[in-house]
């Protein structure tokens, strides 16, 4: 091979890789741009949510931040009172938490009666609801009820699918029958995992629990709109 044949393969060689570099620069820009741009979008959708909001503070986030507050009084003094570790409450214990429940959920059906929720933000109706229907189903549940899910990863040839599946299953079994499993060469994994908690008992100590964490976090989502978000 000659010094010119050699120097013309080098060129372009050197050519198609400037080519291929140059190529894949341009492509990843191009998803870190579209990246930015969602970015900016789901910013600004935000801003406009909290925008919204702040202009319903009295007909809504007021309201709702009294009944969490009065509903967060009455179940402290429940908490104090039922005894989690036989799994048991009185009567009053019972009845006075059933009031403190249904006063709750007469709230929420009176607003979202008046149209208000439609302008709860996001961040809050994805805790407000979940909460609500927990302490509904707990009033009449024997077991603790979580959401488990059952995902399948699929792939091959560089495509790859998931495939996702949800049900309830009780706490004790949700113990014994979690994991991930993927075997060397086989193409595909199963996961399972227990996820959100449904339902439990009013005088176990899963529902005083949970009941306990979701509080302060439905506290800081009104905040958020009455005071702005952290940052």
């Amino acid at each position: 091979m000659d010094e010119k044949t050699t120097v013309a393969l080098i060129s372009g060689g050197a050519a198609v890789a400037a080519a291929i570099v140059t190529g894949w620069v341009s492509k990843f820009s191009a998803r870190e741009k579209t990246r930015q741009l969602e970015r900016q979008h789901e910013r600004d959708l935000h801003a406009k949510h909290l925008d919204n909001a702040r202009r319903h503070l009295d007909d809504l986030y007021i309201p709702l931040g009294q009944a969490i507050a009065k509903f967060g009084d009455r179940f402290r003094k429940y908490q104090a009172e039922v005894d989690t570790g036989a799994g048991t409450a009185d009567e009053n214990q019972l009845a006075s938490l059933q009031r403190a429940i249904s006063d709750f959920e007469e709230l929420l059906a009176a607003l979202r009666a008046q149209g208000a929720d439609v302008f709860m933000i996001p961040e809050l109706e994805e805790l407000l609801y979940p909460f609500a229907s927990f302490l509904r189903e707990s009033l009449d549940a024997t077991t603790t009820v979580v959401r488990a899910v059952v995902r399948v990863d699929f792939g091959m040839f560089g495509i790859s699918q998931r495939m996702e599946r949800s049900f309830e299953v009780s706490r004790s079994m949700a113990g014994t029958v979690k994991g991930h499993v993927r075997v060397p060469g086989v193409p595909f994994g199963f996961a399972y995992e227990a996820q959100d908690i449904l339902a439990a008992p009013v005088s176990s100590k899963d529902f005083v629990d949970h009941v306990s964490k979701s509080l302060p976090k439905l506290r800081a989502a009104i905040k958020i709109v009455s005071l702005g978000p952290r940052g």
